[in-house]
């Protein structure tokens, strides 16, 4: 699945969740997205499954209520069918 992020959420989540965790890899590994050349990122697309959502998300719930519903809605978007 993938979840965008803006900065400030990206940085929270990560000063947040254990170096050693896939959840903190699929964070370290996520996609710079940015409108010009040498500007400071927009949002951070991060790819990963369902555990490390989870993770993240229990993480947002203690640290950063602010991506808490775009990590839901990634996982919810994740669950239901493809047509």
């Amino acid at each position: 699945m993938r979840i965008q992020l803006t900065p400030e959420e990206y940085n929270r989540l990560k000063n947040h969740i254990p170096k050693r965790s896939k959840a903190y890899s699929a964070l370290k590994n996520a996609t710079e997205l940015i409108g010009f050349i040498n500007a400071p990122a927009l949002q951070f697309s991060i790819e990963c499954d369902e555990n490390d959502a989870q993770a993240l998300l229990q993480s947002a719930r203690d640290h950063c209520p602010m991506a808490l519903q775009k990590i839901e809605d990634s996982i919810r978007l994740s669950r239901s069918p493809r047509i």
